[in-house]
C-alpha cells in the first residue's frame, strides 16, 4: 500500500514577510527612479488590472473609504504612543502587548508603504503628457495665450446667463455631474488612451471640513483608487475636481495634467454646467500666468462679467462657519501647513517648482484647443 505523502506548509515569519516587503518597496522605488519605461508600462499595464479589481471592490462602498483608513491609522498611532508611554511605567506584561501592537503595526505600515509606492509615488516618474507632446519642448506665444483666455472669458460671460440656478442664485447642476464626468473623460481617450476603460463612482469626502480648511477640493486616494471630492464646497466646483481626480485614477499623478485633463473634459461636455465649471477654472490659472508673464503686458484683455468671479467661490460663507465651528486647529495654520507639505511632496517626487506646477498645463490646454479647431 503506497504511503501518502505529506503535505508541505509554507510558514511565512513575521520577519521573513518585513524582509520581503521592504525589499519589494525599495526595489520598485528604484526601478522606478531608475527607468522611465518600467512606470510607464506599470501605468499602461497593471494599474488598469488594479482599477478594475481592487478599485472596483473598495468603489462598491456609498462612503468615502479613504477616509477609515486615515482615521483608523491616526487612532493606531495613538494607542501605539499611549501604550507605549504606559510601558515605561508599568512593565510586564503591558510591555509585551505593545510589543505585539507595534510589531503589527510595522508590518501593516509596510503594506501600505508598498501600496503608495506603486499607485503614487511610481507615476511621479512617468513620462509626462508634455514629453509625450512636445518632446522637443514647447515655447507658446503670449499672444496665443491672451488669445485663448480673451476667448474663454467671452464663454464664460455668455454662459453665466445660461446656466441653471437656485433659489440663492449660485449655479447648480441640471444632470448627473459623476455621471457626465465618467463620460467626458472616457471621451478624451481618444487623444489619452490611458483614460479609456472603468472608473469607480468619485465619492463624496466625510472629512470634508478638515480639508476645507486646506482648501482641498478633492483628493486621490492611493491606497483604495478612490477618487474624492469635497462635500462642502459650491457646486460650481464638482464637474471640473471630479474630472481632475479621475485623471489620477489612470496614472496622471502630477497635478499640472490633472488640471488641463478635467478642463478639457468639462470644455467638450455640451452641458453649460460643466463647460462653465471648466472655464472658470482655466481662468483662475491662465489669470495667474498672463499677470506673472512680462510678455503678456500691453495686450488687450476682454473684462470677466461680476457674475463670472462671484460664481468663482470655494465655499459659501455659511459652509466656511460650519468649518470653523467644527475646527480643532486654526484654518490658518492647519493650510499653511498644508501648503509646505504638499510642495514638499511635490519637489521630492522630482517636481521641481512644487506647487507652482499647478498653473503649468497652459501648453497643454493652448494644444488641446487647437487641435479641437482642427477637427471641426
Amino acid at each position: 500500500m503506497a504511503k501518502k505523502k505529506k503535505r508541505k506548509t509554507i510558514h511565512i515569519t513575521y520577519k521573513s514577510f518585513c524582509i520581503f516587503m521592504a525589499v519589494l518597496i525599495i526595489l520598485f522605488n528604484v526601478l522606478a527612479w531608475s527607468s522611465r519605461s518600467f512606470s510607464d508600462a506599470f501605468v499602461r499595464y497593471i494599474l488598469p488590472l488594479e482599477l478594475n479589481t481592487w478599485g472596483r471592490f473598495w468603489g462598491m462602498f456609498p462612503f468615502a473609504v479613504g477616509d477609515i483608513f486615515l482615521v483608523f491609522s491616526f487612532t493606531w498611532i495613538l494607542v501605539l504612543l499611549c501604550m507605549g508611554i504606559m510601558s515605561v511605567f508599568f512593565k510586564g506584561r503591558i510591555w509585551g502587548i505593545t510589543r505585539h501592537v507595534f510589531r503589527s503595526f510595522f508590518a501593516y505600515l509596510l503594506v501600505i508603504l508598498f501600496i503608495l509606492t506603486t499607485n503614487w509615488l511610481l507615476l511621479y516618474h512617468t513620462t509626462s503628457i508634455n514629453e509625450q507632446i512636445f518632446p522637443d519642448g514647447s515655447d507658446y506665444e503670449a499672444s496665443e495665450l491672451v488669445a485663448l483666455y480673451n476667448r474663454f472669458v467671452q464663454e464664460a460671460n455668455t454662459l453665466a446667463d445660461q446656466v441653471p440656478r437656485d433659489d440663492g442664485g449660485n449655479p447648480c447642476s441640471d444632470i448627473d455631474i459623476s455621471a457626465e464626468a465618467i463620460c467626458q473623460m472616457r471621451g478624451l481617450s481618444d487623444i489619452f488612451p490611458l483614460l479609456s476603460g472603468f472608473y469607480p463612482q468619485p465619492k463624496q469626502m466625510g472629512l470634508s471640513a478638515f480639508f476645507s480648511q486646506q482648501y482641498i477640493s478633492g483628493y486621490y486616494f492611493p491606497l483604495t483608487l478612490e477618487a474624492n471630492i469635497n462635500s462642502l464646497m459650491m457646486e460650481i466646483n464638482d464637474p471640473v475636481t471630479m474630472c481632475h481626480e479621475l485623471a489620477h485614477l489612470k496614472g496622471y499623478i502630477r497635478e499640472d495634467e490633472a488640471n488641463g485633463l478635467g478642463i478639457m473634459a468639462c470644455l467638450r461636455s455640451e452641458n453649460a454646467f460643466f463647460r462653465y465649471s471648466g472655464l472658470l477654472t482655466a481662468l483662475d490659472y491662465m489669470e495667474v500666468t498672463i499677470y506673472s508673464n512680462p510678455a503678456c503686458e500691453g495686450y488687450a484683455l476682454t473684462a470677466r462679467r461680476d457674475e463670472t468671479r462671484l460664481d468663482d467661490v470655494f465655499l459659501s460663507q455659511e459652509a466656511w462657519e460650519q468649518v470653523e465651528k467644527q475646527a480643532l486647529v486654526s484654518t490658518d495654520v492647519l493650510s499653511a501647513l498644508s501648503d509646505v507639505l504638499v510642495d514638499t511632496s511635490l519637489k521630492v517626487n522630482g517636481i521641481t517648482d512644487g506647487k507652482l506646477s499647478y498653473s503649468r498645463f497652459v501648453e497643454l490646454l493652448l494644444y488641446f484647443c487647437n487641435e479641437e479647431a482642427e477637427s471641426r
